[in-house]
Parts: structure tokens; sequence; C-alpha cells
């Protein structure tokens, strides 16, 4: 599976950054609606980049000296979501964070198929070269007048985007998130094992400096634990593990 990273100069991500959306009626440069996450006329789609980078995070409703990792690496190959890593000393894997529940649901079932699909490639490319048909001219021109250009392309992948993370753009940016990995459990009659559980996060404001959420891992007696994160390094890269390496 393939993810998409968050490269300067993307030109899908400049595109994004300067488009604007009408949201509704603007209620005046004092109104709610001129605020940093409001929803006037010329508010910008919230641009889901932003969320990209390390953050230092602290578990449980009281005072925390421990810090533990999370980071948010990249764009989902059909940016509709997000992928990252953490570790919290109990628990580490992988997350993946979108815009609403079908999303979410959409994007976790790509990512459990794709290994799948993997398998199957070899095979079906043989089957297409075996049954090749060479068509003729006319048919290769009529192909490519029916392709959609390079900035049809473009526009359309800036739109999904958007269409992904559009309830984002005029509240602070929230996520689901569904979570994979393995909890250490102190019990020796009972093996540590890959799961999978959920939680959500809630940004602060569309710089996505800071957030808090919760988690949940039965396994580890965490109901709704609460997290509190804050972004201590800007940048992305590329996601280390893929989904199915998991187990």
């Amino acid at each position: 599976m393939k993810y998409i990273s968050h490269q300067m100069d993307d030109p899908i991500d400049s595109a994004f950054q300067s488009r604007r959306f009408a949201h509704g009626k603007s209620k005046g440069k004092s109104g709610r609606g001129s605020g940093r996450g409001g929803g006037g006329a010329a508010s910008k789609p919230f641009n889901p980049l932003a969320a990209l980078g390390r953050y230092e995070v602290s578990l449980g409703a009281g005072p925390s000296t421990s810090q533990h990792a999370f980071e948010i690496h990249e764009l989902t190959e059909s940016e509709t979501g997000l992928v990252g890593t953490f570790d919290f000393a109990k628990l580490s894997g992988m997350f993946v964070l979108a815009g609403s529940r079908k999303q979410l649901a959409d994007i976790v079932t790509g990512l459990e198929e794709d290994d799948d699909d993997d398998d199957d490639d070899d095979g079906d490319e043989d089957e297409e070269h075996d049954g090749e048909n060479h068509g003729s001219q006319e048919d290769d021109d009529a192909e490519s007048e029916n392709e959609p250009s390079a900035i049809e392309v473009q526009d359309e992948k800036i739109n999904r985007r958007a269409r992904a993370f559009e309830k984002n753009s005029f509240r602070n940016p929230k996520f689901w998130m569904k979570w994979k990995g393995i909890p250490t459990i102190d019990d020796d009659d009972q093996p540590n094992q890959v799961q999978t559980d959920m939680g959500y996060l809630v940004f602060a404001n569309n710089e996505c400096d800071k957030f808090e959420g919760t988690i949940t891992c039965p396994s580890l007696d965490w109901k709704q634990l609460k997290l509190k994160g804050r972004k201590v390094h800007s940048k992305g890269r590329s996601c280390p593990m893929s989904w199915n390496e998991l187990g």
C-alpha cells in the first residue's frame, strides 16, 4: 500500500492550500464565521497535511511525567485519511485517522485487502499478456481521447481530498482512529498478541499543534483513556511499517 508523503513541492498540496470553499454566508469581520476555524465564505478547507509530524503524548487524566511517542506520517493512497505509528510503552503499533467512521472503515478494509491483491498481481499479469488482443490504431486513439488530462486528474485529487476532510473545514479538526498493535501484558498465561480497537483525536486548531483524544484497549483496561498531545516536529516522513506487517 502506497502512502502520500508531505512534499514541499507537491502541486496538489499547493493548490489545496490556496483553494477556498463557501460554507455559507459570512458573518462579517467580527462574526463567528471569520474565525480561524470558522465557516465564513472565504475560509480555506482544512489541509490534512498540517497534522503531519511528531507529537509528545501524555496518557490518562492526571499529571504525567512520562511522554510517549505518536507520529502522523502521511496521507493514505486514497488521500481520504492519514496513517501513523505510536509507542505508548505498554502498547505500540500503527493507526489510521479519518474524518468519518465510514471513511475509516473503507481505508482499513483496503489496507487489509492489500496483501491479497499483491499475491494475485503476478497471475493476473500473465493472463493479461497471454490473452492480449492488439487492437487497431483507431482503438488506441479513441482510448487516448477518453483519458482525462493531467489537469483533470490533479483537480479530481484536490476535490477528493477536500471532500474527505470537508467537515473539518469549519470546526476543530476531529478524527476517528483505528489502531493495530501489540499490548504488553504482565501475565505469563496470556501471550502478547496483535489487537485492534478505536479512539479519536480533536485538534485545537487547523495548525494541528495540539490535540486531545482517547484510546481504548480492553486487555490493558483502557476504556477511552485520555490522550493529550503536543507537536514537537512538523515534517512528515514515510511510515516505517504497513498495516499487514502487524499480523
